[in-house]
């Protein structure tokens, strides 16, 4: 399906240390990802690496506010 191997292009991103390039790459692909949940987390871990702090806390709120048995 594309919208897994989307994901998994991202996780390739993520594992070489491309976060900008994940962030695009996401953003640039949302509305192909049915899966919201992995999307968002995907997100939040870019930032995180990428030291946006702020952004990634608001994701991760965000998140924890779905689905708080989810931690």
């Amino acid at each position: 399906e594309q919208s897994e191997l989307l994901l998994y292009q991202n996780m390739l991103y993520r594992e070489a240390e491309m976060h900008e390039q994940s962030l695009k790459h996401l953003d640039e692909n949302q509305k192909y990802i049915l899966d919201k949940l992995k999307l968002e987390e995907s997100r939040a871990n870019a930032y995180l690496m990428l030291n946006q702090k702020d952004k990634a806390t608001k994701i991760y709120e965000e998140l924890l506010e779905r689905n708080p048995d989810n931690i």
